[in-house]
């Protein structure tokens, strides 16, 4: 069994990402998960994002057409997570 990838999914279901912090690190994730779409090998977007500026969210969500919040302690119950960078 070779690697996950465009031809190999890593799960049966769609992958769809959550981004928590929209300052520095967060745009460097953004722009990874960009190129790695640009690239073919990755189609997961990103549907939600979270700051706790909620200004910075809402511009950083209308950017990815994704929903924004600045409430990190309830996603927990509404999302599955599979993993997480934190710095």
């Amino acid at each position: 069994m070779g690697p996950a990838g465009p031809e190999r999914p890593l799960t049966g279901a769609p992958l769809r990402v959550a981004i928590i912090g929209c300052g520095f690190i967060g745009g460097a994730h953004s722009r990874a998960l960009r190129a790695l779409h640009r690239a073919g090998v990755s189609d997961a977007p990103v549907v939600a994002v979270c700051d706790v500026d909620r200004e910075r969210a809402d511009a950083f969500a209308r950017s990815h057409g994704a929903m924004a919040t600045t409430d990190a302690v309830g996603w927990p119950e509404r999302w599955e997570p599979v993993g997480a960078a934190r710095r």
